[in-house]
């Protein structure tokens, strides 16, 4: 069974949906712009889609659809899925060692204007991997590293900046092409307890496709993948969830200090609770041990990216934690992360 996330980009939302950036409007009047560029008419993105259709079509049209996981007939699809369907078959589906993309720059490549040529290189240096978010910057972009290079990357993208939290795993395209990375259509949201399963099973996936394909490097495969993501994500889904309920809405004068109290209290008794995740020890018995220490890490990333969204969702500036976290690191000697430390000490530094 498929399940549909709420992507931090909002091209898995629809079009007539409120937008999830929260200004009360629809999404097509909102973020959608910002989100998933429109190509004008006569753009090098109709004439690659028309080549991909002419090229693909029929049984292997209809097959396409299936392996990238979808149900029913490809002549009567959903408009975001049949949008994210023909991004894969262009640029991830690979026939003979080639995408749609390689081969129609090998076909039609000499012949391509100079604008459309630029186009094609954009296209090119869109790619698809997994990356965990480090810091977010509400309304302006945010920072994710790479899980296979380490590297980390600037991405310039308001919806993204608005859906995401601290430490959420996601599986996006990046387009980079000097100065900040643009994200760029359908996102896969993993929670940063599967983190390391993840990465394990496309590690294994990927060494199954290089004996098939031995000239296939990391980047080709994770292009090709979001079908294979998806099954991942389908089998992890109901696996480890951490979060802080709140079962009535705070009353009082001020709900939002009633809330943030709750809030403080739950941080300060958290360490000695015993967590089903850390196998019914507590946090403090887990960080006894090295094995203990490295499920303790994931389980803290969980618990930071679940306050972040509880307090996104009752409308209170994540910042109001940072020092609970920051108390509950110290209370178990783990390291505290660099855009954590970076919050903490602007929200005690004195105002001008």
């Amino acid at each position: 069974m498929r399940s549909k996330v709420k992507s931090p980009m909002a091209s898995s939302i629809s079009r007539s949906e409120p937008c999830p950036c929260g200004s009360g409007h629809k999404y097509k009047k909102c973020c959608a712009a910002a989100a998933v560029p429109a190509m004008p008419p006569g753009s090098l993105s109709d004439e690659v889609a028309a080549y991909a259709l002419r090229t693909t079509r029929g049984v292997d049209l209809q097959a396409a659809w299936e392996e990238f996981g979808e149900i029913g007939s490809v002549k009567r699809p959903d408009g975001d899925r049949f949008g994210h369907f023909m991004d894969w078959l262009i640029t991830g589906r690979r026939r003979n060692g080639q995408t749609l993309l390689q081969r129609f720059e090998a076909e039609r490549g000499a012949s391509l204007s100079a604008k459309h040529r630029a186009e094609l290189e954009k296209h090119k240096a869109t790619h698809t991997g997994v990356y965990e978010v480090i810091s977010v910057r509400p309304g302006t972009g945010l920072t994710v590293k790479n899980i296979f290079s380490g590297e980390e990357v600037e991405v310039a993208d308001v919806s993204a900046s608005r859906g995401a939290a601290i430490w959420d795993v996601l599986v996006m395209r990046l387009r980079q092409m000097g100065g900040p990375a643009q994200a760029w259509g359908e996102v896969i949201v993993f929670s940063p307890l599967d983190r390391a399963e993840l990465k394990f099973d496309l590690e294994a996936a990927y060494r199954t496709a290089k004996v098939h394909e031995p000239e296939l490097d990391l980047q080709a495969f994770l292009n090709s993948a979001p079908p294979l993501l998806k099954r991942i994500q389908a089998k992890l889904l109901a696996k480890h969830k951490v979060s802080v309920s709140i079962s009535k809405q705070p009353q009082g004068k001020n709900p939002q200090r009633v809330l943030a109290a709750a809030v403080k209290k739950h941080h300060k008794s958290w360490p000695d609770q015993p967590i089903r995740a850390l196998g019914g020890r507590t946090p403090r018995e887990a960080a006894a041990d090295a094995q203990g220490r490295i499920h303790l890490a994931d389980l803290l990333k969980e618990y930071e990216r679940g306050q972040a969204r509880v307090t996104e969702e009752m409308g209170i500036a994540g910042l109001m934690n940072v020092p609970a976290i920051v108390w509950m690191r110290e209370a178990l000697g783990r390291p505290i992360p660099e855009a954590l430390a970076e919050l903490h000490r602007r929200l005690l530094a004195p105002g001008p």
